[in-house]
């Protein structure tokens, strides 16, 4: 199959011996389709109609070159997170300390309010206006122009239909805390590269059968 870039998959189907991505160039057949389409993933559709879950939750990032954050009193190792009601606050180094990263996550009394504009930089403001002075030094370098707001979805039984799997945050988006979606993608990769290696003799996967995944649990954290 040749490699496809910059298309918008709409749908996926079953096919004999395999699968098939279809996008507005018509559809992409493979032994195996790898669903990896994120929170609001296409695939998922397959085997639930949920909707993503709104947290009320917004986070701010903003990495700078360590050279801008000199003069603060931050550290060029660690990671430092600052907690409080509600909101916390971390810092930490990328690239081998050649960059400082910032991420602010808050809870929106707008979204509480069900107000459609929510998490916007006023809330930033308002929500570490109180914070400690490492804190407020900080926010002025965070991104302001973007912003993500803070979703998960309630865990499904099964994420497997035919030859058509969910990986990632399409199969179990959990709430941004301590990597854990990161984390728990990388398992997902490891279970089926271990399933794949696991054909034996025969080379090929036996990729229709039933697989039934326990809850996440990550969502609640």
């Amino acid at each position: 199959m040749d490699l496809v870039t910059d298309v918008a998959v709409t749908g996926y189907e079953q096919a004999a011996g395999g699968a098939v991505a279809v996008h507005g160039g018509g559809g992409e057949f493979g032994g195996v389709v790898v669903a990896a389409d994120g929170l609001h993933s296409v695939a998922r559709r397959i085997l639930s109609d949920d909707e993503p879950v709104n947290s009320a939750y917004v986070a701010y990032r903003g990495a700078v070159p360590f050279d801008r954050v000199a003069g603060l009193d931050v550290h060029p190792k660690d990671v430092v997170v600052y907690v409080g009601p509600r909101c916390h606050f971390v810092q930490y180094p990328l690239r081998q300390g050649e960059l400082f990263n910032q991420v602010a996550v808050f809870e929106s009394a707008r979204a509480l309010a069900g107000e459609a504009d929510w998490g916007t930089p006023d809330e930033l403001d308002a929500a570490f206006e109180r914070a400690c002075g490492q804190v407020r030094a900080g926010l002025p370098l965070m991104w302001r122009d973007r912003w993500w707001r803070m979703f998960d979805r309630d865990p499904i039984m099964n994420w497997v239909s035919g030859r058509i799997v969910l990986t990632g945050d399409a199969a179990h988006p959990p709430l941004q805390y301590l990597a854990q979606g990161a984390v728990m993608a990388i398992e997902d990769a490891w279970v089926l590269s271990e399933h794949v290696g696991s054909a034996g003799a025969t080379g090929t996967p036996r990729w229709r059968r039933t697989t039934r995944s326990a809850p996440s649990t990550a969502a609640a954290c």
